[in-house]
């Protein structure tokens, strides 16, 4: 190759790049980066344009694509709202996004807060059903084979912090909310109900004798319910400075 023609592609490179720089900083969608978002609607089927703007123009579902879509562009301060009706989530949702004090990143289920609760020890617990209500694919039929079956709803990856969950039902899961040997410091859990599931919180550390290979550090946890869980309501190791209550 001739050296005017290697002078003449170095400058046409040096020019695209530079076109591609300016689209990039003017036009950032052009990017495939997700936009931080303030707000994330999520609605069974979906409304309007499908942005997840407004509640007029929520994401679809979809097996927990929409959450997907919605934790890619959460920052700290982000609120995902989840709209009432009935979810399937075949595979669990990965969590990897944090807030931060006092902006946390909130997942929040729209619809009723409220719970009726039977006298203790007969297993009468019921919910009201205009909130969201996800399922997952534990077996409604207990068995010993079956009993560690099922998806889990949320598994926290290490080191997310500052995140509130609120005012779900859930069905059908192995464990709603997972964060099994992973750091992971101020994550409240409220209002939530479970049913047939195998735990509804895990929380475990790594703990082997006195040492702790991860922390867990002020979970706040209120409001939780369940109905048929077969092994554990709140499952913890390692966790510090955390309060849980009815």
């Amino acid at each position: 190759m001739n050296k005017y023609l290697q002078r003449f592609l170095r400058r046409r490179s040096i020019n695209l790049c530079s076109v591609a720089v300016f689209f990039g900083l003017l036009m950032p969608g052009l990017s495939g980066a997700a936009e931080p978002v303030a707000v994330c609607y999520i609605s069974v089927e979906g409304a309007g344009a499908r942005t997840g703007i407004n509640s007029t123009n929520a994401l679809a579902w979809q097996n927990g694509e929409g959450l997907k879509t919605c934790l890619a562009s959460a920052v700290p301060g982000t609120s995902i709202y989840v709209a009432p009706g009935d979810y399937e989530l075949r595979n669990r949702i990965q969590w990897d996004k944090s807030g931060e004090p006092g902006r946390p990143i909130r997942l929040i289920g729209l619809g009723s807060t409220d719970v009726q609760i039977g006298d203790y020890g007969q297993s009468i617990l019921t919910t009201r059903r205009d909130r969201p209500t996800l399922s997952g694919t534990r077996p409604r039929t207990y068995s010993p084979e079956t009993a560690s079956e099922g998806s889990n709803f949320i598994q926290f990856e290490n080191g997310v912090h500052h995140v509130d969950i609120s005012n779900f039902n859930t069905l059908n899961f192995r464990t709603v909310i997972s964060a099994d040997k992973v750091s992971t410091r101020a994550i409240s859990v409220t209002n939530l109900y479970a049913e047939n599931v195998r735990n509804l919180l895990s929380i475990t550390a790594g703990c082997q004798k006195d040492t702790c290979e991860f922390t867990a550090t002020d979970w706040v946890g209120s409001n939780l319910h369940v109905l048929g869980v077969s092994k554990r309501v709140v499952r913890a190791e390692g966790l510090q400075n955390s309060t849980f209550q009815d």
